[in-house]
């Protein structure tokens, strides 16, 4: 099995197009590391038209039991596949990256990272965080009775070959089928988050996330003109204020253009592309 790669999330043919974008900016910086896609059959050959994806995993929404009866669209092609990311990602240490982030420095680090911290599951975020969760953080510790990190879900890494890794993915699966008991909010686009399911199976494994300043992999929504590379962590790049400098450059931008199809966040994210992949 190849040790380490990419893996990418898409359904429909505008999403497979992003992921393809998104996986482009990495291979500027990152050729040597397979990158894989995970759609549905209805995308499937779309997806084989991509030359920069290496391996192409197909969910079948037809006999899936978390898929095939569920209505909900944010569920069917977000939550539930991101969780089942944890049986079918094709490397041994598999970084799952969403679609609407741009590369901005070389991701050598972000592996390092991993590396070192050697858990079966890695992402960046806080120990706790009290207005997490829309403020009802409190009521899934009073469930579970342990508290749960703040987490971010554009950037994680599933390291199957860990000896926890296992026991991760049961608890995983247990957030899934325990979602409302677990006093889980579906206040996102009237489905589930799949942050809070894995923070919930991080908290009973004792993984903690990189801090977002400490480790910077991942920023939000710097806007395309800032001077890279950029030493600075935010949660919300388009207020200036809201930025902390942090030791080294950032590595990826998270860029929110999906909320209310913000077009010129859209811009931006076409605009990373188009200076990282340039002269490719």
């Amino acid at each position: 099995m190849i040790k380490e790669g990419y893996i990418f999330m898409g359904f429909g043919k505008k999403y497979v197009d992003e992921c393809q974008l998104c996986a482009e900016m990495i291979d500027a910086y990152d050729k040597d590391r397979p990158k894989a896609i995970l759609t549905n059959k209805a995308d499937y050959e779309y997806a084989k038209t991509k030359e920069v994806f290496d391996d192409i995993i197909v969910l079948d929404y037809e006999t899936e039991k978390y898929l095939k009866d569920e209505k909900n669209p944010h569920n069917l092609y977000c939550v539930i596949p991101r969780v089942l990311m944890a049986d079918v990602i094709p490397y041994e240490k598999t970084l799952a990256i969403d679609s609407d982030i741009a590369c901005i420095s070389n991701p050598d680090k972000v592996w390092k990272y991993i590396n070192d911290k050697d858990e079966p599951f890695v992402c960046c975020g806080l120990d706790w965080e009290e207005e997490w969760h829309w403020g009802k953080v409190n009521q899934i510790v009073q469930k579970i009775g342990m508290k749960i990190p703040s987490i971010h879900g554009g950037v994680l890494c599933f390291n199957k070959g860990h000896e926890k890794y296992q026991s991760f993915r049961d608890d995983c699966y247990d957030a899934l089928d325990n979602y409302s008991a677990y006093g889980c909010l579906t206040n996102f686009r009237g489905g589930m988050t799949d942050e809070v399911i894995f923070s919930i199976a991080m908290a009973k494994n004792e993984i903690t996330p990189m801090d977002y300043v400490k480790f910077p992999v991942v920023s939000f929504n710097i806007p395309f003109g800032t001077q890279l590379p950029c030493n600075f962590h935010t949660r919300n790049g388009l207020k200036r204020n809201t930025w902390v400098k942090c030791n080294s450059p950032v590595v990826f931008n998270h860029i929110f253009f999906h909320e209310r199809n913000n077009q010129k966040l859209y811009n931006d994210f076409l605009k990373f592309h188009k200076s990282a992949t340039n002269g490719i």
